[in-house]
């Protein structure tokens, strides 16, 4: 079974990122800004907080995103259910935005690292414990670190998806089935 097959989800998750890039793209650069800034997460609890994942200002950026997001996603999505995994990333998109609210950041933050670190988080979480013991003691490590920070900033979201990527991937392992193999070349 091909991978698009298999992995929808994560492929729509990278085309709808890419789409969003090259609408912000598309805009007359004097509104270019102003879109960016109204959707990126700020002070308030509001859409923001899903919107701001959308928005890339660089492609490298989105690049990065992109590949984490491809690499640690499908291989999670090969394992569990659609509504699970659905369910998983909202869940550390919703964590990662609501921790930058909570956090305060003094700059907007946007980007889709969130994602990436809660799919990372995950696949961590549903390998073993010992792979969920070191996803926790980084993502940990990394808050406590952020926390000390004297201004936060947008990549305070690194930590907490990757903390919530830990948890929800270490509950849904009943859920998972182990992940078929990339080929079906003999051994």
């Amino acid at each position: 079974m091909s991978i698009l097959r298999r992995t929808p989800i994560t492929h729509l998750l990278l085309i709808m990122l890419v789409g969003a890039y090259v609408i912000l793209l598309l805009q007359p650069a004097e509104t270019r800004a102003d879109l960016i800034w109204r959707l990126a997460v700020g002070r308030a609890p509001d859409l923001t907080v899903l919107t701001a994942a959308f928005i890339h200002l660089s492609p490298g950026h989105l690049l990065f995103n992109l590949g984490g997001i491809w690499l640690f996603g499908m291989w999670v999505e090969f394992q569990l259910p659609a509504r699970w995994y659905v369910l998983l990333v909202g869940w550390v998109l919703a964590a990662s935005g609501l921790y930058l609210v909570l956090r305060r950041p003094v700059s907007p933050a946007i980007g889709a690292s969130g994602i990436f670190a809660g799919v990372f988080g995950a696949s961590l979480g549903m390998a073993n414990n010992r792979w969920l013991a070191v996803g926790l003691s980084i993502g940990l490590t990394w808050l406590v670190f952020g926390l000390l920070q004297a201004s936060p900033g947008g990549h305070d979201v690194h930590p907490a998806g990757i903390l919530a990527g830990c948890v929800a991937g270490w509950l849904l392992r009943g859920k998972a089935t182990p992940a078929p193999p990339l080929t079906d070349r003999p051994g």
